[in-house]
């Protein structure tokens, strides 16, 4: 038993070395260049992708109802509105908002 165990282990062990070492390296050329450009358009559709904005940027009243104001976007809570008094017992099992609806 034990003997058959050490012929299929080193069986196996030695296919995968066998494969892992023929394996080619990528070709240089064909590895893109990550630009600066390339990078800023990346974390644009992560952030819209993902939803940043539902919470860090705050809300503004357009004619069409509350809106994204993106001139602020992802500013999180503004800092000259004040955060109005509540009940420090409700941070417990709640998530609290404001009118801007930033976190």
């Amino acid at each position: 038993m034990k003997k058959n165990l050490l012929i299929i282990s080193a069986v196996i062990t030695s296919i995968f070395i066998v494969v892992s070492c023929s394996t080619t390296q990528p070709d240089k050329q064909a590895l893109t260049e990550i630009t600066k450009d390339s990078l800023e358009r990346r974390g644009e559709y992560l952030v819209a992708m993902m939803g940043c904005n539902d919470c860090h940027t705050p809300m503004k009243m357009t004619p069409q109802g509350p809106a994204k104001d993106l001139d602020r976007m992802l500013s999180g809570h503004p800092a000259e509105m004040p955060v109005f008094p509540f009940d420090t017992s409700t941070t417990k099992n709640w998530v609290l908002f404001n009118m801007s609806g930033t976190a």
